[in-house]
């Protein structure tokens, strides 16, 4: 199965993810981490994707997050593999803050309270 491209609202989630745990443990950004992924897998399942155990699974959110940090390092730290949905929440981190925070308030609505069985 070829793996999707990130779409905006998820790389928002990400940016989120990456900026909330700057400060956290190693073992609570593994929490964190598996909390995205399930939710970003529901959010899939819920949209009517098919999708496998690679999908947005925890490996592949932190090679994730190490793009971000070689976006937010200006290139000297991470993984230079950014997509470009995660180019454009970065962006909408830096210059329009409240509105960033805005859609991950409405994800986490749309998506968390949300159970798929």
């Amino acid at each position: 199965m070829r793996p999707d491209n990130w779409q905006l609202e998820e790389a928002v989630m990400l940016i989120d993810l990456y900026f909330r745990t700057q400060s956290l443990s190693s073992e609570q950004v593994e929490e964190e981490v598996k909390k995205l992924s399930l939710l970003l897998r529901n959010r899939a399942v819920l949209l009517k994707k098919t999708i496998d155990e690679r999908y947005r699974n925890i490996n592949g959110i932190g090679m994730q997050l190490e793009s971000v940090r070689y976006l937010t390092s200006n290139g000297t730290a991470g993984l230079d593999c950014p997509s470009k949905a995660s180019e454009s929440a970065l962006q909408l981190y830096r210059t329009l803050p409240e509105t960033f925070a805005q859609l991950v308030n409405e994800f986490n609505d749309r998506y968390k309270a949300l159970s798929v069985s």
